[in-house]
This record gives structure tokens, sequence and C-alpha cells, in this order.
């Protein structure tokens, strides 16, 4: 165990700040102390939210970037609402690479077409029907 303890913890009540819990093993506490929790932080996780949309969009090249955003828009013009995985289909069936080298940059795509006034965000998400996202829940946007 640590001499000098991490700021704002405290011993670990399971294994009395040895590391080692009473019944074998690893305490899983941190070397005999208990971290503080994480205390609600919206503008923190905002700001993070936002230079990680920043990091994505920087790494994406601004050739796929421009296509992109020009499937979106001939894309509205034919759908009501949307995913990311209609964007990425569409750019497919136009036989450019649908897959950007960072593939979080659909999210500032969607944001920077919202901005544009092109597409809102709503309330409803759908499973994805790409095999690579294990069906997980994307943000459907309504076309304004």
């Amino acid at each position: 165990m640590s001499e000098t303890p991490p700021f704002g913890s405290r011993k670990c009540p399971h294994c009395k700040g040895t590391g080692i819990n009473p019944w074998g093993g690893s305490c899983g506490c941190d070397d005999g102390w208990i971290l503080p929790k994480e205390q609600p932080d919206p503008e923190g996780g905002e700001k993070a939210k936002q230079e990680g949309m920043g990091r994505a969009d920087g790494a994406a090249p601004p050739e796929w970037k421009v296509y992109a955003y020009q499937v979106l828009k001939r894309l509205c013009k034919r759908v009501p609402d949307m995913t990311t995985d209609d964007v990425f289909f569409a750019i497919q069936d136009e036989g450019y690479p649908p897959d950007p080298p960072e593939p979080r940059a659909f999210g500032p795509l969607m944001v920077r077409a919202a901005s544009d006034g092109l597409i809102t965000q709503t309330d409803e998400f759908r499973k994805s029907d790409r095999k690579k996202a294990h069906r997980r829940p994307k943000q459907v946007w309504r076309v304004i």
C-alpha cells in the first residue's frame, strides 16, 4: 500500500488499506485506497464531446468530408429522416469508399448538416444495419 494516499481518497473498507482482500486475491481497490467517486460534470462532458468531435473531424480527409456532405445533401431530397448508416450506404452506392480513416467523422458531418439547417436531431434511435456496428442504436435525424 502506498504511504501517501491519492488526493481525496480513503482507505479501502474491504482490505483495510492493504490492497489484498480478506477472501484472497486482489481487492480491486487502487493499492489499498478508494479513489473519490466521479461527480456529475455536464460542462466537462460537453467540452470533452466537442474535443472528441474535433479530433474525429480533423482525422477525416478533406475530400471525404466534401464528398460525404454532398451525398448527405442529395439524400435529404429523397428521405424524410436518416441515420449515419443511411449516409454510409448512400456514399457506398455512389461508388466512393464510405469509410473514412476515422469512422467517428460521421458525427461531425451530421452536426454540420444540422447547423446548416438541412437536418435536425430527433429523440428517436434505430438499430444499425451495419455488421461492424453490432446493431447499436443510431441517432435518427429528420430532414428539414
